[in-house]
């Protein structure tokens, strides 16, 4: 049978692998992996209970599967023809809080720990995706149980190799799309920060603090901060995800100049950031359904934020309102796309997954040119002033 399926994404996109039940060296490709599935509403089965089931459903090994309060049970079976006897089990994603792995041997349950809970250094597999070491013999088979549970989104793909094929991959991987995205974003805070002293307008400064949540939120994605020893936090995705959209919000009425074009809307503005920062709130402090909340409405503001643009554009609020609704135009599908993904309206496919990678940055890229615009009429501005 088959073994790995290499998609390519884009030019900001990386090849990922997938697995198959079967692993064979000499494979290449395979087509329709699945897994069986069960879900717990209860949390409080245990492996015991779950492996004596057998009504598990059929579903991908890369998949979406909404936001779900529960455990996801995930049952593999593999049955090894290739010439390793060490396989690597890994996730696509890194904000399971939960993610153990069970196999039985000599009729006790071993487990392996992983997950947001458990540090690198007490992994099997020392990466900040959830990743373990299988040991299995050529031609022969053995049933990995998953137990799974996250804030988050059920969602991810789940990928089978043999450890030496794990090791030696040499693809750019979406993690390393991740860390390229951080670093252009690092560049552009230092780009900013210089016009920002001296100019020392507020659109500079919320435009900062926008990046910087920038950074920090792909840094989520992409379990970048727990390689430097950083406990994992369950609901760090959701309340820098707040912080973000609170300052793209201020950045917007800034540029906009709401308060002299549009009084009205500037109010709603503020509401809205005022509800964001609510939000951001309730959810470290574990309020019920305060990430459910923040993600209807933020979903709605960006739906309204997209027709202030319009409007920004045809009133022309500003000399680059052009570009605003540019930058926006690509941002919001992307993620528009990611977050169906996410509520599971939409299947895990790696164009929808991820996106909004490229959208986000075309849309930073956008805003800061935005404000190199700003930043030369001013200066020329002054000069003339001077001449």
């Amino acid at each position: 049978m088959i073994k790995f399926i290499f998609f390519t994404l884009s030019i900001l996109m990386s090849c990922s692998s997938f697995a198959a039940d079967v692993v064979d060296e000499n494979s290449v490709e395979f087509r329709n992996y699945s897994i069986e599935y069960f879900y717990d509403a209860s949390k409080k089965m245990q492996i015991e209970d779950v492996a004596g089931k057998s009504f598990f459903k059929k579903i991908p090994s890369q998949f979406a599967l909404g936001y779900k309060d529960g455990n996801a049970w995930f049952k593999i079976n593999i049955s090894n023809k290739s010439n390793s006897d060490e396989l690597v089990l890994t996730l696509s994603e890194v904000f399971w809080t939960t993610f153990d792995a069970y196999e039985k041997d000599n009729g006790a349950w071993l487990v392996q720990k992983n997950g947001l809970k458990i540090p690198i250094d007490e992994r099997s597999i020392k990466n900040s995706y959830p990743s373990f070491l299988i040991k299995i013999k050529p031609l022969a088979s053995k049933v990995i149980y998953i137990k799974g549970n996250s804030v988050s989104s059920h969602i991810g793909n789940i990928s089978l190799f043999t450890k030496d094929e794990y090791y030696k991959n040499k693809n750019i991987t979406i993690n390393d799309v991740y860390n390229i995205y951080v670093g252009i974003l690092m560049i552009i805070l230092i780009l900013i920060s210089y016009m920002y002293f001296k100019v020392r307008e507020r659109v500079y400064i919320f435009y900062l603090a926008y990046i910087v949540s920038f950074a920090f939120w792909i840094s989520v994605q992409s379990g970048l901060y727990l390689s430097f020893g950083i406990t994992g936090w369950k609901d760090a995705l959701h309340v820098i995800g707040a912080s973000l959209v609170f300052f793209l919000i201020m950045f917007s009425k800034h540029l906009l100049k709401l308060e002299k074009h549009s009084p009205v809307i500037k109010m709603m503005f503020d509401f809205s950031a005022w509800i964001v920062a609510i939000s951001g709130l309730a959810i470290v402090f574990q309020v019920p359904y305060a990430n459910l909340f923040f993600n209807i409405f933020s979903s709605i503001f960006f739906m309204g934020l997209l027709i202030v643009a319009i409007r920004a554009w045809l009133l022309n609020y500003f000399t680059q309102a052009r570009y605003y609704l540019i930058a926006l135009a690509f941002y919001m599908p992307t993620m528009g796309l990611m977050t169906l993904t996410y509520n599971g309206f939409l299947s895990n496919q790696d164009y929808t997954r991820y996106s909004f990678i490229f959208g986000s940055l075309i849309e930073v890229l956008v805003f800061s040119y935005i404000l190199i615009l700003k930043y030369n009429e001013r200066n020329r501005y002054f000069h003339k002033d001077e001449d």
